[in-house]
This record gives C-alpha cells, structure tokens and sequence, in this order.
C-alpha cells in the first residue's frame, strides 16, 4: 500500500490546490460528524418529525459507524496528513483513515432515504451528496482516494444487506421477549468492541507509526480508534435497549403542535447536555477501565435519546401514545 499511498498523496495535494471549496461547508461535518448526527440531528428526528425515521436512521448511523470502527482498528491505514506532510489536515482526525467514514455514511444514510422516499428528486440528490461527500473528504485531508472508495464499497454493502433483510430482522426482534431482546443488544454492542480489542492486541499490538508517515501522525491512534469502537458500541446498546423499552411501553409519537415539538426538543436537549456533563465530570481511566467507562456513558446517552426523553413526554403530555394505524410510524408491539 505504500506505492498507492504515495501516489495518491500527490493527487490529493494537488486537489487541495483547486482552493477551499470544501473548507466552509464540511469541515464542521467532516470533524464533527458523528456528534453533530448523533446529538443533534436524530433527536430532532426522532423526537419532533417522525419516529419512524429517527428509529431507523439511528440505529443505521451507530450500527454503520460502529462497522467502520472495527474495519478501522483491522486495517490501522493512515490519513493523508498522516503520511505526508504534503497535504494539508484542513479537519482533524485521531481515528485511522480507512474505510473513510464519512463517505460510507453518506452511501448508507443517505442511501436508504433517497430508496426509501417516493420523491423522483431524492435518488439523484442523493447521489449527488454522496459523491460530493466522498470528495469532500480526499480534499479536506481526511481520506485518501484509496480509503474512500473502500468506504463507499462497505457502505453500498450495509445499505444492501439493511435493504434485504430489515423486514425479516424486525419481525425476529419483534416476536422475541425483552429480556431476550436486551441480551441481544447488549451481545451485540460488546462483540464488536471486544472483537476489534482482540484484533488489536494479537495482531497490532504494540504498535507504532511506520518511518514512512512522514507526516504528522496523533501519538496514540490505535487507542483513540478503539475507544471510539467502544463509544458505538455503548450508543447502539442503548438505542437498542432504548426502543426495545419503548415499544414494550406502548411506543412514541413525534406528531403534535410546533410548541409541542419545540418543547420536547429543548427538554430533551436538556438531558442531553447534563449527561455530556456527567461524561466531563467523570474521570475517564486508561486501559480497559477507561474503555468501559466510555461504554456505559454513551450507553446511558442513547437510553435517554431513544427511551428517556420520549417516556417523559408522553408522562408529561408534550406527546402522545400512537395509534396502530398511524401511518409511517412503526408500533413494533
């Protein structure tokens, strides 16, 4: 891979050179990505426009991310920055750079609501996205041509594999009794961040950038990147489990009043940002203690995103109970 890297290095500086035409827009998207979806667009969705929506798109958001974290960890590819000075860190970056995140994001979310939305508009937009995505990242200095195209390959794989069998997966999550459907969340969320733990020590342990990444290399990527496989892990067991305790309650409705919809949001942002400040109060240790710690705190946060806050607004009458018929919005029970 070195030969392709550096080939690529030059392609990606001279992409760099066009200008800034990526800087403005993505940048923010591009270092904060994760965050910005996961905190800030799915409770919108899901607490204020539609359950449905927001119940998929969650779940399609950790569940492809924490994918990407475990390829990640197996490949240990650098970013461009990493490996050469020549192009530019315009985002930072901590975690590994291949599969590039961003553009299998993009394939998978993207994906399923230009395919899912009878719109004649969606598909194209949708393609177009994708693609302005992925290239906004080899300019931004986050991914090489190389570990972009594998992001869109492992992404157009998820979206396949979530369009063939979410009907079938569904009614198997449904038919099963909660108690079995937290062991499996949890089962689940643990198999992965324990698998890339393992990977990590047997194969890449005690690892260090190779002399040839030249470039300005973070001092510990391999642990940033598995803790960030741990964070996914905690928030998909939380969504989970969350959902599968709100169905178990009777489910959610995000319709009601623009007031209502603007109070559920604020209040639930409310315990958003006192969990985020429980995280910063928190000491975080080092090693496995560290690494379940971050678990249990992100897992703590989807359980309020995805069962605490909505429970509470049905409690306190800023939402509703739906019915059977509603349309478009799953009542898993």
């Amino acid at each position: 891979m070195e030969a392709i890297w550096e080939a690529e290095s030059g392609a990606v500086s001279r992409l760099q050179e066009i200008g800034g035409w990526s800087a403005p827009p993505f940048s923010a998207l591009f270092a904060n990505g994760f965050d910005l979806l996961y905190l800030v667009a799915v409770p919108l969705l899901l607490w204020c426009v539609s359950t449905g929506w927001g119940t998929r798109l969650s779940l399609l958001l950790t569940g492809g991310s924490l994918v990407n974290g475990l390829l990640k960890t197996a490949l240990h590819a650098p970013r461009p920055s990493w490996y050469t000075l020549r192009v530019s860190p315009l985002v930072p970056g901590t975690t590994f750079g291949a599969p590039a995140g961003a553009a299998q994001g993009a394939v998978t979310l993207l994906g399923y609501v230009g395919l899912k939305t009878d719109r004649r508009w969606a598909r194209p937009a949708a393609a177009a996205l994708i693609v302005l995505v992925a290239l906004a990242g080899v300019h931004l200095g986050a991914a090489f041509f190389s570990g972009t195209l594998l992001g869109l390959v492992v992404g157009a794989v998820l979206l396949w594999l979530v369009l063939r069998y979410e009907a079938a997966l569904l009614r198997w999550w449904r038919a099963r009794p909660l108690r079995t459907q937290i062991a499996c969340a949890l089962a689940l969320s643990l198999a992965v961040p324990v698998t890339a733990a393992v990977w990590q020590a047997v194969v890449w342990g005690g690892w260090t950038a190779p002399r040839g990444w030249t470039g300005t290399v973070p001092p510990d990527a391999a642990t940033a990147t598995l803790q960030h496989v741990f964070v996914l892990g905690g928030a998909l067991f939380g969504l989970l489990a969350g959902f599968s305790l709100l169905a178990a309650r009777g489910w959610y409705s995000a319709e009601g009043s623009l007031v209502s919809r603007a109070s559920r949001y604020v209040t639930g942002s409310t315990g958003i940002l006192l969990i985020l400040v429980l995280h910063v109060l928190v000491p975080v240790p080092g090693g496995a203690a560290g690494l379940l710690v971050s678990y249990v705190l992100h897992a703590l946060l989807s359980l309020w995103i995805a069962f605490g806050a909505p429970e509470l607004f049905v409690r306190t009458r800023l939402a509703d109970r739906p019915l059977r018929a509603e349309a478009g919005e799953p009542v898993p029970h």
